[in-house]
């Protein structure tokens, strides 16, 4: 029989073979997200416009997802050659685990909760994880004991310390050619053990009871929209390809380097630590295929005439383009944020007036700014704000509108917005550049291409029929 302390360890390796617990089942504003929309095939778990997707297909996605450095999915990859590693020396050693083994695992395990006043079935619950599924797992625990015991070291009437367990895999582990993301892999493949190959299959059997059904539901329809667009540049004898990833990561890089915030910043540098990927493995992604065929329907889609008409229906996007400093007087009737010296809004009407009362007396904007502003991030620019326009802004629809309004080195009087109440004034107001500008026909042509592309997929006959089992 094992301590209770050992006992412990075992449940905690069972549950870590298993990569984790699983998550609980979103239920959010869609309550089917799995299952919906248009009949699917046999064999597929998704379809747009007749275009199936396989398990195949949405295997291979969620590996690619999950195994990047901002996914969830490399501790399971791991878990998995663990898994390997053990099944492989138990076949080696002739050593096998009964269902015998299993249960008296399971009831050491029972025995230890409950004299903490807990239970199995109420550890599982809280993890998420099914009995069948920890069953599974510490049938590996249960091969991992008998293991670590062929050492001789640990007398048969001894319980095993988790670091035996530990070092056990550790030493198997630097034995192995082992190779796993971010190193290139066949197709269908997330790590390879002395070329054995552990499948996406494989790896999505474990990673799925950690995703909860939207985040699924987003991977089925990355693949959707792939699929979709390159059938919409089928319709015009276009393709995907490397020479348009090529373009697609020089305009990105493009727009990265004029972005005066990144001033010295290497791209790369930035990609790497927002994704994790390099440049070649984002090219393959599928999100950057999407972005790609937008570049393709961009550049290739418009007629002048089209460009003419679209530039002055959305005129605002590109001008006039404003240069403001504000300064904000923090504000909430929430009582627990008055309660961390923030002001009600009534108080801070008051001081905000008072502010003004002193830019009335001479004293000037940005050192009001300095002294009065709650926008940490502008008060000691004087308040100044990156410059918008009215159809491209981060700010609330309160602060443009009054921006609009303003004449070039006006103030506003107090504007309320959620977070309290601004005083703007407007710097500098400049037309919206000519159709003819470069950096304007890119963008009115990007802006357009996803205008096409919402529309299609919106328009498209989409059905997802996924089931976790």
């Amino acid at each position: 029989m094992m301590s209770t302390r050992c006992v412990a360890c075992a449940l905690t390796i069972a549950l870590a073979i298993g990569g984790s617990a699983p998550a609980q089942k979103d239920g959010g504003q869609d309550k089917h997200p799995l299952r919906r929309g248009e009949n699917v095939p046999t064999g597929s778990i998704a379809i747009i416009d007749g275009m199936p997707v396989t398990e195949e297909d949405f295997f291979e996605e969620l590996a690619q997802q999950q195994t990047r450095p901002t996914g969830v999915g490399l501790p399971v990859v791991q878990a998995l050659i663990d898994e390997y590693l053990i099944v492989r020396a138990m076949t080696k050693h002739g050593i096998s685990v009964s269902d015998e083994d299993v249960q008296a695992q399971i009831d050491a395990v029972s025995a230890a909760l409950k004299a903490r006043g807990q239970s199995l079935e109420e550890e599982l619950r809280n993890n998420g994880v099914p009995m069948d599924l920890f069953q599974k797992k510490l049938r590996r625990v249960a091969a991992l004991d008998k293991l670590v015991r062929t050492s001789g070291r640990i007398p048969a009437d001894k319980p095993i310390p988790n670091l035996h367990r530990t070092a056990w895999l550790q030493d198997q582990r630097k034995s192995a050619k082992i190779v796993v993301p971010p190193n290139r892999l066949p197709k269908g493949v997330v790590a390879t053990v002395d070329g054995h190959r552990i499948t996406s299959k494989a790896f999505a059997d474990d990673i799925l009871v950690k995703l909860e059904d939207q985040e699924i539901a987003k991977t089925i329809e990355d693949i959707l929209q792939e699929k979709l667009i390159v059938r919409i540049l089928a319709t015009r004898q276009l393709q995907i390809t490397e020479a348009d990833l090529l373009r697609e990561w020089a305009y990105r890089k493009q727009k990265f380097n004029a972005n005066p915030r990144y001033k010295g910043i290497p791209y790369e540098e930035i990609v790497k630590q927002q994704t994790g990927l390099d440049p070649v493995t984002l090219r393959s992604s599928l999100g950057f295929r999407v972005n790609t065929a937008l570049g393709i329907i961009a550049r290739s889609w418009f007629t002048p005439t089209q460009l003419k008409e679209a530039y002055a229906k959305h005129i605002r996007r590109f001008g006039p383009q404003l240069t403001c400093a504000h300064i904000l007087i923090e504000a909430s009737d929430v009582e627990i944020r008055q309660k961390t010296g923030i002001s009600s809004f009534a108080v801070a009407r008051t001081r905000a007036e008072h502010v003004l009362s002193e830019l009335d007396k001479g004293v000037k904007f940005d050192q009001l700014a300095r002294v009065w502003s709650g926008d940490k991030a502008t008060k000691g620019k004087g308040g100044r704000l990156p410059t918008f326009t009215p159809e491209r802004s981060i700010f609330e629809e309160a602060i443009v509108a009054c921006a609009e309004k303003l004449g070039v080195g006006e103030v506003s009087k107090p504007v309320r917005t959620r977070s309290g109440w601004h005083l703007v004034k407007l710097i500098r107001k400049d037309p919206a550049p000519p159709l003819e500008d470069e950096g304007v026909q890119a963008d009115l042509r990007r802006f357009l291409a996803k205008r096409v592309f919402s529309k299609a997929y919106s328009a498209a006959k989409i059905g997802i029929d996924f089931s976790r089992e």
